[in-house]
């Protein structure tokens, strides 16, 4: 069809640019799209930091370069302003104090509704959508497993949001935040795999995100 073919064309422009290349199973594409669906209606229900993100998967032609059947993932973020990286203003303590708090959360309860947490939720994967009043809302998104080594992917991304929250706690004297975020690395022991892979101590990091 012609669009199919619009995106072979652009796929074809951008093939000299990539350096790089990221081949993911039929499978494991799958078993990404049906944890996104289980995280957008759950997130449509009560997560405290979630919005819908809808992603679709495009079947393309067989690819006698790779020897296999390639599938292209679009990702629509709706009206979305930016990451948690960017965001435009300064969080009050609170506000960051929420966040944390909503954040591990949100990680709960993939646990309990989806059998495993949002092993990829760097701040690069939290996105905002900021309203023209100032209002604004967290949407998680990119609910894939890009790595064999899950441990290691999802210490890596909370470690990540960790080191953004402190830096801006840092930056503003928020001395409560850093109490917390210091009480979560000693509990933790700064974010041992053996630690987080557990539900239940999960639940004592939003224990001491909520004093």
């Amino acid at each position: 069809s012609s669009l199919e073919k619009h995106i072979l064309m652009h796929m074809m422009n951008c093939g000299s640019k990539i350096t790089k290349r990221d081949i993911v199973t039929r499978d494991d594409l799958h078993d990404e799209y049906i944890f996104s669906a289980k995280c957008n209606t759950l997130s449509n229900i009560f997560f405290g930091t979630s919005g819908a993100v809808h992603r679709s998967i495009i079947n393309l032609p067989f690819s006698y370069i790779l020897n296999s059947t390639v599938s292209f993932v679009l990702d629509y973020h709706i009206r979305l302003s930016g990451d948690l990286r960017n965001f435009p203003r300064i969080l009050s303590e609170p506000e960051l104090v929420h966040l944390l708090f909503a954040y591990y959360s949100d990680q709960l309860s993939f646990k309990k509704y989806t059998g495993t947490f949002h092993a990829d939720g760097h701040p690069g994967n939290i996105l905002y959508h900021l309203s023209n009043d100032g209002n604004y809302y967290f949407v998680w998104t990119d609910f894939g497993k890009t790595s064999t080594n899950i441990q290691n992917q999802f210490k890596n991304s909370l470690i990540s949001f960790r080191n953004v929250i402190f830096t801006w706690a840092i930056n503003s004297d928020y001395h409560r935040l850093i109490t917390i975020i210091e009480g979560l690395d000693q509990l933790s022991d700064r974010y041992s795999t053996q630690f987080i892979m557990s539900s239940k101590n999960i639940q004592k990091m939003i224990n001491v995100a909520s004093r």
